[in-house]
């Protein structure tokens, strides 16, 4: 599970909410925003991949791309890598 909606789920709040006790209107805020993001995002994943799809029609174009995730996957992971060693 996402460590915010975790948070959100177990009634925990981040420390940026004000109070002594984490208020039901800034926990529904909190999760609002989340939820909104996170749909916006992914919305912008499936429009840019719709606009992509007859890109990768062509087999070249498709393996060239397949090779540049690739990369960037590798990246990625050498990242959190070495993030998650400090």
């Amino acid at each position: 599970m996402n460590r915010i909606l975790e948070l959100a789920a177990s009634g925990r709040v981040p420390e940026f909410i004000e109070g002594p006790a984490p208020a039901t209107q800034e926990t529904a805020i909190l999760i609002s925003v989340y939820v909104g993001v996170a749909t916006l995002v992914h919305s912008l994943i499936v429009v840019l991949a719709d606009g992509l799809r007859t890109f990768l029609t062509a087999p070249q174009k498709r393996e060239t791309a397949g090779n540049i995730f690739a990369v960037l996957l590798l990246v990625i992971a050498a990242w959190l890598f070495i993030s998650g060693r400090r």
